[in-house]
């Protein structure tokens, strides 16, 4: 028969939970501490991250005009900036501060050095610069192994991007001032010169001045030969100029004379070339030059490297023409003045020797006077500028040792996701083992399944819990246990007696239009309850005015007399073998007292005295012929006789023949099953036979049920209703800890 099917509702999927929940949620934990554990076993090397702040105030200076004029695509300032702080003259000037480079290398050296170049590969790897948003602050931030490591990365490449702007900003001025210093030293000694050749003139001849006539054609050659001077100076500066910068090419030179801020597009394109120089160098390690990744290094390089010839090609040529125009001017005046100089000089020529000598004397004197003075005041004015250090870059904030690393492995998400993973493999797994499980699920899968009625359910309940607690009994191994087979008897307010007096409710009803006195109790296998039942069900009838025999059939493995703490023999195979009368074996009330049974507890019971034991007696070699026999047969006769109940104790019906050959001797089988023991299939075949031997099954009692368990057994949470008012009924101490509180909390009714 196929196993019948129904629809699964929310109580159903509670009780799913319930049954499996040692199973969900051990699976929880398991995965929810895996997790963890992978998490933590993986976690990366802890990186550290500090942000140096600075701020970018661009220089307004009319050469920074100049350079931006003359820039074919200026860009973003500000992400320039960023570009530029990244560059590797910043980085170089870092790299030395923080000891990693020698501070004796130049940018040639480190270029060629392949350490060297790893590590300012390295270093460019770990910083980033970010512009804040619509602000002109740039974060400087660095990456490190160590807290402190990161906050040094980060605070000497700002402080190295400060000090390579500010030299960029003055580098012509300081250019300019040791130009002027070594002029300033070489007039000095002409001045010096001259005017010890005066003083010795002037004594020598006897003159203090010269004639007014004389003296105005001198001053007019002195004043001329001091302006060609000057001019002369200036124009072999603006000479030596062009002549750098044709010589210098890309050098800095070119930028420092196009302006004090340089040109951002060609420092951007060198970082940019040396960057692919670097990780051309750093893939040259692992591969050949001929590997496709370096031969397409090696075409951006020839890209970035002509770009920076046509942007350096047409600043030069800017520059040169700027220069070349101003020399010009320069020598054009040189001329200019130097025609008016030769007419003065010639009509000197016509003064007397002594007053042409003294004259140009004094004239020399005045000339180098006039220009160490005008030499003086520019070298005030240069040293003036460079004492305030123009610069565009200010520290705002610097970088703090950071207390947590930047990477940290988010143990607890992972933690909880392995706990969402395993309650979900919990839930599945519950849900396949549940549907694999061919033991009885619900009430109506028992009715349906083997077409009779349940006449009762018998709940899995504590033995401590109860009026009084049972008495501790020995099994066949000698091992104590709690004596619940005499739940009726012993603690007859108990809900386990309650429910044995619903089966024996059930009992009388379905005999009720129907001879049924003699009962044999079966089961499919072994440790099913089904003696406890037979004793249990014995007793509930007892108490209900009943004279009843309970006859222990099971000739194997005899335990009934046991339970009562009677002897052995003499019993049934005494009976079978005729020698003894049934009625010299069947035990009453005071075989019973003699038993051990407490004399109060036993008269306290009503009608107690109505109910009768048949031990099994002497073991035999073969229990079937024996209950096969004709005897057995009129021992069952006589017994229906003068017994209203006989309540017929037998072994499992598939291991043995024993139940299959009694089934048709008594008024009806009463078949046992503890739920979830066996299959449906197994119980449905134990059924069969007792129908194939004409055994009459009147019912199924299901014992060993938790109501949690299984759906449509709610009814057994009920035999806990009390018979007193509270305070009667004895209740274990609550435990304590996770486990206990998260059993309560599953325990806890739907309702």
């Amino acid at each position: 028969m196929a196993a019948p099917e129904y629809e699964l509702n929310l109580r159903d999927y509670w009780r799913i939970f319930r049954r499996r929940k040692v199973s969900i949620i051990g699976l929880t934990l398991l995965f929810g501490l895996l997790a963890l554990g992978f998490a933590w076993l993986n976690r990366p090397a802890p990186l550290y991250q500090a942000v140096a702040v600075v701020r970018y105030d661009r220089s307004m200076t009319m050469s920074g005009f100049m350079v931006e004029s003359m820039a074919a695509s200026p860009g973003d300032a500000m992400a320039s900036q960023a570009a530029q702080i990244r560059s590797f003259p910043v980085l170089a000037r870092a790299a030395k501060a923080l000891d990693l480079i020698p501070p004796d290398q130049d940018a040639e050296a480190i270029a060629r050095n392949p350490h060297y170049t790893e590590i300012m590969a390295d270093l460019r790897e770990r910083v980033t610069a970010t512009q804040e948003e619509k602000t002109n602050l740039l974060n400087i931030a660095a990456l490190a192994p160590t807290p402190s490591q990161a906050a040094k990365i980060a605070n000497e490449v700002s402080r190295a991007y400060r000090e390579e702007n500010r030299l960029l900003l003055n580098a012509r001025i300081i250019e300019a001032r040791r130009f002027i210093e070594s002029q300033v030293g070489e007039v000095t000694a002409q001045v010096q010169r001259a005017e010890d050749a005066l003083r010795d003139q002037k004594e020598k001849y006897g003159m203090a001045s010269l004639p007014e006539a004389t003296a105005i054609v001198i001053n007019r050659s002195a004043g001329l030969q001091v302006e060609a001077e000057k001019l002369r100076l200036e124009a072999v500066e603006v000479s030596k100029q062009i002549e750098t910068i044709k010589r210098s090419g890309a050098g800095p030179e070119l930028l420092r004379y196009a302006g004090e801020s340089g040109d951002l597009t060609v420092a951007k394109l060198n970082g940019m070339l040396i960057d692919y120089m670097i990780e051309r160098e750093n893939l040259l390690v692992a591969t050949t030059p001929a590997h496709p990744a370096v031969k397409e290094l090696d075409a951006k390089i020839k890209r970035v490297q002509r770009s920076i010839d046509e942007r350096v090609q047409v600043l030069k040529t800017n520059v040169l023409q700027s220069l070349g125009a101003k020399l010009q001017i320069l020598q054009a005046r040189l001329g200019e003045v130097g025609g008016n100089l030769s007419r003065t000089q010639a009509t000197e020529k016509t003064l007397p020797e002594i007053a042409r000598q003294f004259s140009a004397l004094q004239r020399e004197a005045g000339i180098n006077e006039a220009l160490l003075s005008q030499l003086r005041s520019k070298l005030a004015e240069i040293q003036i500028k460079e004492r305030e250090q123009i610069e565009e870059v200010k520290p705002v904030r610097p970088a703090l040792v950071p207390s947590l690393p930047m990477n940290a492995p988010a143990l607890g998400n992972k933690a909880l996701a392995g706990l969402f993973i395993g309650l979900l493999v919990g839930l599945v797994l519950a849900f396949v083992l549940e549907s694999l499980d061919t033991s009885i699920a619900t009430l109506n899968d028992v009715e349906a399944t083997l077409a009779v009625p349940v006449l009762g359910v018998i709940p899995q309940m504590d033995p401590k819990i109860g009026p009084e607690p049972l008495p501790v009994l020995e099994d066949e191994e000698g091992q104590p246990r709690a004596n619940t087979s005499l739940a009726s008897l012993l603690t007859p307010e108990s809900g386990m007696a309650e429910a044995y007096k619903f089966v024996r409710t059930n009992l009388e009803c379905v005999s009720l239009n129907k001879s049924v006195k003699t009962i044999l109790l079966t089961s499919a296998t072994a440790m099913e309850g089904k003696t406890t039942t037979a004793v249990n069900l014995a007793i509930a009838m007892a108490q209900a005015g009943k004279k009843t025999l309970l006859v222990e059939a099971d000739l194997r493995r005899p335990f009934l007399h046991r339970v009562f703490g009677l002897p052995k023999t003499p019993g049934v195979s005494e009976v079978i073998l005729a020698n003894k009368s049934w009625k010299d074996c069947v035990r009453g009330l005071n075989d019973l007292l003699l038993g051990g049974m407490e004399i109060e507890k036993l008269l306290r019971l009503p009608n107690i005295d109505r109910l009768f034991v048949l031990p099994s007696g002497t073991p035999v070699p073969n229990p079937s012929e024996f209950l096969s026999s004709k005897a057995m047969g009129e021992l069952l006769e006589e017994l229906r006789l003068e017994y209203d109940y006989v309540i017929v104790d037998c072994p499992p019906i598939l291991p043995v023949t024993d139940a299959s050959i009694l089934a048709s001797r008594v008024d009806g089988c009463i078949l046992v099953h503890k739920v979830g023991r066996v299959s449906r299939v197994t119980l449905k075949r134990a059924k069969d036979i007792l129908e194939q031997v004409h055994g009459r099954v009147l019912g199924v009692v299901l014992t060993g049920l938790r109501p949690e368990a299984a759906s449509g057994y709610d009814e057994a949470s009920y035999y806990n209703y009390p018979y007193r008012a509270a305070g009667v009924r004895r209740v274990s101490k609550p435990r304590r800890g996770v486990w206990a509180s998260i059993t309560r909390v599953c325990n806890q009714p739907l309702w």
